[in-house]
């Protein structure tokens, strides 16, 4: 008869544990950026990110066991306190064929200008031939590797913020640029002949996928630009997007945006 069993690893990395944390924590969207051969994909299905409940399906590939697969999880509890995150597993691969259950657990400690990253898993297999998951350990410390390799080139963030103001009204502002992207492809139909919704029954809800063909002024051709909508904080008027296919992503590694609509001249005008 199985037993539950548990494995555990760390590893010693230079960038600052509340940097890594917040990547981890709350901004797990950007493992793709930061390890984008590892982790290809990663999708919130249910919930937020940053908090517990959230539901997460991580698309990875593990080169040494040549393992290309995909893992549904559950965030179960964040202790910001102890920069804490603990998972269950419920979906994927490793499900199917090795383990009945599995849950992990990962800790970040400060030490000096570093940290240290603390990996354990929970893990009760199917039978006595299953091997332990030091394989899937062994992974997880490396993504944290190169999230700590991303995090250290800290002049390879760049940000560019762009401001102008608008005499719309702040509440049409934001349901046109919500609840109805598609009108764009009709008002500036030049500069964007076509934008589709890929994925999401209602357009501007979290986690709705849209694909955005528009003409790059630079070159002079068409090209496009696949758009996931990350999070709507309708109290603080922002939107957060992030980018997952397109020729920009050619360029640039990692891409997101946020946009924020604040109130003018009482609610007559947009400012964002």
């Amino acid at each position: 008869m199985s037993q539950l069993q548990r494995v555990e690893g760390e590893v010693e990395l230079k960038c600052d544990a509340d940097k890594f944390f917040d990547v981890w924590a709350r901004k797990l969207y950007l493992a793709h950026g930061m390890s984008p051969e590892k982790v290809p994909k990663m999708e919130l299905i249910e919930g937020e990110w940053h908090k517990v409940g959230a539901v997460m399906v991580g698309h990875y590939y593990i080169s040494n066991i040549g393992e290309r697969a995909f893992l549904k999880t559950r965030v179960e509890e964040l202790d910001e306190e102890n920069k804490l995150v603990r998972y269950s597993y419920h979906d994927g691969q490793i499900l199917k064929s090795f383990y009945k259950t599995l849950k992990s657990m990962i800790q970040i400690t400060p030490k000096g200008e570093g940290c240290i990253v603390k990996w354990s898993c929970e893990y009760e297999k199917m039978n006595e031939d299953v091997p332990e998951p030091n394989a899937y350990l062994d992974f997880m410390l490396d993504v944290a590797k190169d999230i700590d390799g991303f995090l250290c080139k800290g002049a390879s963030f760049k940000r560019l913020k762009l401001k102008l103001s608008s005499n719309v009204k702040l509440t049409n502002f934001l349901k046109f640029g919500l609840t109805k992207t598609f009108l764009v492809s009709k008002i500036c139909p030049n500069k964007y002949p076509k934008v589709e919704l890929d994925e999401g029954e209602v357009w501007g809800k979290v986690g709705a996928i849209v694909t955005w063909n528009y003409v790059d002024v630079n070159i002079g051709e068409q090209a496009f630009l696949k758009t996931k909508v990350e999070e709507f904080d309708e109290d603080n008027r922002l939107v957060r997007y992030s980018y997952h296919d397109g020729q920009i992503l050619r360029m640039k590694t990692l891409f997101t945006l946020f946009m924020s609509a604040n109130c003018m001249l009482s609610d007559n005008a947009a400012y964002f």
